[in-house]
């Protein structure tokens, strides 16, 4: 007995490739049993197993972390930024900013997720 086939419009084939792995679409051609301009055969379970293996995609980025201290420098730097204007000095430019924020990071490294 012999496995069921499935007939794919190369459209179709486009657009699930664009979906897929790299490889997807020349896997499916490779496998297919009969092919005509617009369209290819192949049995269901060389279909299931090709679409298997390439339905993984790529891994999301993961999520930067936005620390304690970011979000106190988003709210300090344009304060320090006014008082540099208005009184001559340099607060921007300060060391002691970047090490606060170094450390507000370090103890709360992430205010959106998990501490």
């Amino acid at each position: 007995m012999t496995s069921p086939t499935l007939t794919l419009f190369l459209f179709q084939l486009a657009t699930l490739s664009t979906r897929r792995a790299p490889g997807f679409e020349a896997a499916i051609l490779a496998a297919a049993t009969h092919r005509e301009s617009d369209r290819v055969t192949l049995s269901r379970d060389d279909f299931q197993r090709i679409n298997r293996d390439f339905l993984s995609l790529p891994a999301a980025a993961p999520k930067a972390k936005f620390g304690l201290g970011d979000a106190v420098a988003i709210l300090a730097q344009p304060i320090a930024g006014v008082l540099d204007a208005v009184t001559g000095s340099h607060l921007k430019e300060c060391g002691g900013c970047k090490a606060r924020r170094e450390a507000l990071n370090k103890a709360v490294p992430n205010v959106f997720g998990p501490f």
